[in-house]
């Protein structure tokens, strides 16, 4: 089954970051390429988030299964 995308981030942070994706998306700058994008940018940034709350349990599992 595949894991929530949300996985160790915060309410707030959640929160803040919709809002802050919605606002760009329509009082942001044109469409750009790669990751001068700041919808690209911020998906990334989200991303590496999760990856490293993902990492940090793992982590803190004695035996590196989850449960």
């Amino acid at each position: 089954m595949a894991k929530i995308e949300s996985e160790g981030l915060s309410l707030g942070y959640r929160l803040r970051w919709r809002i802050i994706y919605t606002l760009l998306f329509i009082l942001g700058p044109a469409q750009q390429t790669g990751m001068n994008d700041p919808h690209v940018r911020m998906r990334a940034e989200r991303a590496e988030r999760v990856r490293r709350a993902r990492a940090a349990k793992q982590d803190a599992e004695p035996d590196g299964t989850p449960g």
